[in-house]
């Protein structure tokens, strides 16, 4: 009988470990639990009933996705954005995305349409779940990006999401219905194999959750007199 060395299987556990970790901070920091004091290792890792290994590499992936910040003391802080960057982001979403979104078409299939169209029939009826809607809303946005081919593109994409609050449409009711609505155009507008149609949806998108944004976050500007259309 041959006996399984438990010492295989370490790797596997450490990995897992590393991953629910890094899962739930990032979660955290983007509901915006974490408050705005530095992020003491030993506390997190006792909150969370792990050890200070993978706290300390799941903040180092966060700072390198811009969702935390580290001092020179080694202190890591959750990262505030201001709205001179916020509607930097916001820009440079309302030009890329609708063009992935246009390239997708290009390669999209039947059935890709319709694996589209589920996701976002999920996402419209969790539209009451925070989590799950923002889960269900990414996975549509990036579903839809993969299919433009561009690795680069793609990458370039999530760059901008990461460290942006995801709850802009959960945050004002109208967004909310504006977005669902909207999701179904762009799911129609890929059935239909339609360009123009793809890009004007998913760039007025955008603007929406950015004026969405601004307006939750009370700051005293117009996001639209920045972004480029």
């Amino acid at each position: 009988m041959t006996v399984m060395d438990p010492g295989g299987l370490s790797p596997l556990e450490r990995e897992s470990l590393g991953a629910v970790t890094y899962a739930a901070l990032r979660r955290a920091a983007l509901e915006g639990r974490l408050g705005d004091g530095p992020l003491v290792q030993a506390k997190v890792a006792a909150m969370l009933g792990t050890s200070r290994a993978p706290v300390r590499d799941a903040l180092r992936r966060l700072e390198a996705e811009c969702l935390v910040t580290c001092d020179r003391r080694g202190r890591y802080y959750v990262k505030r954005i201001d709205s001179q960057e916020l509607s930097e982001v916001y820009s440079l979403r309302a030009l890329v995305e609708p063009q992935a979104a246009a390239m997708a078409i290009d390669h999209v299939s039947d059935a890709d349409v319709d694996r589209i169209k589920t996701y976002e029939r999920e996402a419209a009826e969790a539209a009451g779940d925070a989590n799950l809607y923002i889960e269900l809303n990414r996975r549509f946005h990036f579903e839809i990006y993969r299919l433009s081919g561009s690795l680069r593109l793609n990458k370039f994409i999530e760059s901008l999401w990461s460290g942006i609050p995801p709850v802009t449409p959960l945050a004002v009711p109208s967004q909310l219905e504006r977005s669902v609505r909207q999701h179904k155009e762009i799911a129609d507008a890929l059935a239909g194999r339609d360009k123009e149609a793809v890009r004007k949806v998913l760039n007025t998108h955008v603007v929406d959750a950015a004026v969405a944004l601004f307006e939750n976050l009370k700051i005293k500007m117009d996001p639209r007199s920045m972004l480029f259309h």
